[in-house]
């Protein structure tokens, strides 16, 4: 059990749902879906049509220094206005110190659309090395490096709000998000920082889509995917971006502020070694990896299998990434050889999968389903698959008390995340 005790203060969301925590609540709780047809860039000759998309997204809102926009890609705008969400919500005003405030996020890595690349390809084959990079550079906007580096997202945002405490960048597939919460938490039980900004954000883009249908990993299922379902086919993915403000206790009621809920533990898996097999990724992080990841987080939080409420599972739909998932879960919640889940939910089928920000912005709605004491059902399932039993929350939406939820966030590959948090209770 930690010595300090860690709470979030904030959380500002960006995603196909709508912009802000009310606008995204109240899609999730009717169950209204964010995927739909992509519309930022041409699909006529494409196979992958569908996506999570954010609509309605008005950048210039959310920034100091409206000139700083030609510096940003999407991505950044996206973290930049979530940032800003989370630290309204936070009531962390104008006239506050920030020297002591850190920012961690996690990102993709360079973070460039197809269409940029376009001087490099292009250019003759015959040429020599002595005059090609001196030619291609020429044909390159100047400040276009800037707006590509995954660390420039958290640049923008500590300059948009003068954040001058510690900052650092994650970029590994998938789970950088959630590691970035990792790292505050670490930050802030550490002394590092009294109060950390923290999350993740990603965006569509054209030739990561590309890659992911050439490994045959989207659905063939138009308009959605079917996590945990025995005709599951794919993902669908999504873009968005999470941000949240976590603070030590003391800190926190220092300020008078409301606290949505604590952080109590959390453990991070990652290995390198992965290979593909046609018709599906075989990931090298085993069941008993995943239990193991599970069982730390619920250890360093101090509580046991039968205090979780809530599992929010990763459920990418991906053939063997969900059936690791779920048979880990089974072996995690097996006691006595009885199988007693709690519920288990995931919003995914209603956002799209999104990337390194699907970590944050479902932290952010397990913080809701504590707050209104609701478990939103996963969507879209349809048939159910033999080879385990999960007790999946499906059909209507159910008013349970939920103190303790664990979350799981996965990489495409082999990374492997979860984080214990529960309802705030004072003493």
């Amino acid at each position: 059990m930690k010595g300090k005790r860690i709470v979030i203060t904030g959380a500002g969301l960006i995603t196909p749902l709508g912009v802000g925590i009310e606008k995204n609540w109240e899609k999730i709780l009717s169950g209204n879906s964010g995927i739909g047809h992509i519309r930022s860039f041409e699909t006529s000759s494409l196979p992958m049509k569908t996506a999570g998309e954010v609509k309605d997204f008005f950048p210039k809102d959310f920034l100091k220094k409206p000139k700083l926009l030609k510096l940003m890609n999407r991505t950044s705008q996206f973290a930049v206005a979530a940032a800003t969400l989370a630290i309204q919500d936070a009531c962390l005003g104008k006239n506050k110190d920030f020297s002591d405030t850190g920012l961690v996020m996690g990102t993709s890595d360079m973070q460039y659309q197809i269409g940029e690349t376009i001087p490099v390809f292009s250019y003759s084959e015959n040429s020599n090395y002595t005059t090609f990079g001196e030619s291609v550079v020429k044909s390159f906007n100047p400040i276009w490096p800037l707006s590509i580096l995954p660390n420039m997202s958290l640049c923008h945002i500590a300059i948009n709000h003068d954040l001058k405490g510690p900052s650092y960048s994650f970029s590994s597939h998938g789970i950088a998000g959630s590691q970035a919460i990792g790292e505050a938490f670490e930050m802030i039980e550490d002394g590092t920082a009294k109060v950390v900004l923290a999350g993740g954000a990603d965006t569509l883009n054209l030739v990561r889509l590309c890659s992911y249908y050439a490994y045959d990993l989207l659905s063939k299922d138009e308009g959605g995917f079917l996590p945990f379902s025995l005709n599951r086919s794919g993902m669908v993915i999504g873009e968005g971006a999470g941000f949240l403000v976590l603070e030590e206790l003391s800190h926190a009621k220092k300020r008078g502020i409301h606290i949505y809920a604590e952080i109590l533990g959390y453990k991070s898996h990652i290995k390198n070694q992965c290979y593909y097999d046609p018709g599906d990724f075989i990931f090298d992080v085993s069941i008993d990896e995943s239990v193991f990841c599970m069982d730390c987080a619920m250890k360093r939080a101090g509580v046991n299998s039968d205090e979780i409420d809530l599992v929010i599972a990763d459920a990418k739909g991906l053939y063997n990434k969900d059936r690791i998932e779920a048979l880990a879960i089974e072996k995690v919640f097996k006691k006595e050889g009885v199988f007693a889940t709690p519920f288990i939910t995931n919003f995914k089928t209603l956002t799209g999968y999104l990337l390194n920000a699907s970590g944050p912005v479902e932290l952010i709605f397990s913080l809701l389903c504590i707050k209104d004491n609701v478990i939103p059902p996963m969507a879209r399932y349809m048939v159910n698959d033999p080879e385990f039993s999960l007790n999946l929350a499906l059909g209507s939406l159910r008013k349970e008390k939920v103190e303790s939820i664990l979350l799981n966030t996965g990489g495409l590959y082999n990374d492997f995340f979860s984080m214990v948090i529960k309802e705030f209770q004072d003493g």
